[in-house]
């Protein structure tokens, strides 16, 4: 009976929120604490019909799921510490020339879906995914169950002493027969940015607390520390490509977490000569991107982490969205490149299938800044009939 009662109440909440979402004419408006900003609603709201249907499927599963913490992976950290995190290079592959496989070898584009299940990579963003979409349902509902939820999924990964990971990523995407580790690796723990983003949806609940939340800042201070002194965080800052500018997309939100208002200027300052003037020509491409195997997804991540950049410079009266050098694009360049090239047009010349769906995650932040054909761009991606998920319009993947 329970079950049926369950399901019901499921259903329930479906059609009230589809029918919310897909009639409402004004943006849904962020509290102080939250971080979402009032945005222009999309003419069409089936994105949003769909995005509120999956964004309760997933949340229900992560209700029940039983996670496996950093300390239920299958391989050994080369420190003998289970509470230190381990991934592998998601493109790299046992060479079959070689008995024992070794060393590794590159297959761009590729990913070892094996490795994933043997490291902590897919236990971390499973748990990162969970907190995020939890906490945005609870953003919706303000029904408790989300935000407890949430709140014990982050002490598990980052507070409980029996589960807790430790404060690096020393052996991140490692490569067998190479290195243990690499500057690429940090990239991972982007997805801890999801739980800063959480926190502020929950924070209103007082389920976790000011206590939580006090242990959870001293991880992530410990964690800065980590990402700007050590050697592996020196080379991944000085990374040409998408790397480079997601190091300094979490140097800046770490820091403006942490309220070390000094060390987030430092990094948006940085970003106009040592991201943009490097990376986006004047017709706005990226070729360091494009060149990739997966050339518009990759320039789409590139241009999400760019717009989280941005959208952080205006808390702090540095305009990103605007600065170009003498011989760059800016921002806004490199949307319309791939707006006009990949989404409006069937001009895409580059390597990379298009996906329509992942431009949502972008479009929104666009839409509320500066792009003019809102509504051509939404007819455009319906035709593609998208799944979106709601956490596309909100969080940066």
């Amino acid at each position: 009976m329970k079950i049926l009662i369950d399901k019901l109440f499921l259903l329930i909440l479906i059609v009230i929120f589809s029918s919310i979402l897909y009639n409402c004419t004004s943006s849904l408006k962020s509290s102080k604490d939250d971080k979402l900003q009032t945005r222009k609603e999309f003419k069409s709201g089936n994105f949003n019909k769909i995005g509120i249907e999956a964004l309760l499927s997933r949340a229900e599963y992560s209700l029940n799921n039983n996670y496996k913490s950093v300390v239920d992976k299958k391989v050994i950290p080369p420190s003998g510490d289970m509470h230190d995190y381990l991934s592998r290079a998601v493109y790299f592959w046992p060479d079959s020339s070689k008995v024992d496989g070794l060393p590794w070898i590159y297959k761009d584009g590729k990913y070892n879906f094996k490795s994933f299940e043997e490291t902590d990579h897919k236990y971390y963003y499973q748990v990162m995914g969970a907190i995020r979409d939890l906490s945005l349902l609870y953003f919706y509902t303000n029904d408790p169950k989300y935000a407890l939820k949430t709140s014990e999924l982050i002490k598990f990964w980052f507070i409980n002493d029996s589960t807790q990971m430790n404060p690096n990523f020393n052996f991140a995407q490692g490569i067998p027969g190479r290195t243990t580790g690499t500057p690429s690796g940090i990239i991972d723990s982007r997805a801890i940015l999801w739980v800063i983003e959480a926190i502020s949806f929950i924070r209103k609940s007082e389920i976790f607390t000011q206590q939580d939340e006090h242990l959870f800042k001293d991880w992530c201070n410990q964690y800065l520390i980590w990402l700007i002194d050590s050697d592996l965080g020196k080379k991944e800052s000085e990374a040409p490509n998408n790397h480079g500018t997601f190091y300094d997309i979490q140097v800046a939100k770490f820091a403006d977490y942490l309220h070390n208002e000094e060390i987030v200027r430092e990094t948006l300052e940085r970003v106009k000569k040592k991201r943009i003037e490097t990376q986006i020509l004047p017709d706005g491409s990226m070729p360091l991107e494009l060149d990739r195997a997966e050339g518009f997804t990759y320039s789409v991540f590139q241009l999400s982490a760019y717009f989280e950049l941005a959208k952080l410079g205006e808390k702090y009266s540095v305009n990103l969205w605007d600065y170009k050098g003498e011989k760059s694009g800016s921002i806004k360049d490199a949307y319309y490149f791939i707006l006009n090239n990949a989404i409006l047009s069937n001009n895409w010349k580059y390597k990379g299938k298009i996906d329509y769906n992942y431009f949502l995650g972008i479009m929104n932040t666009a839409s509320e800044k500066f792009d003019p054909n809102l509504e051509k761009t939404i007819l455009r991606i319906e035709k593609s009939k998208p799944t979106p998920k709601l956490t596309d319009l909100y969080f940066i993947y």
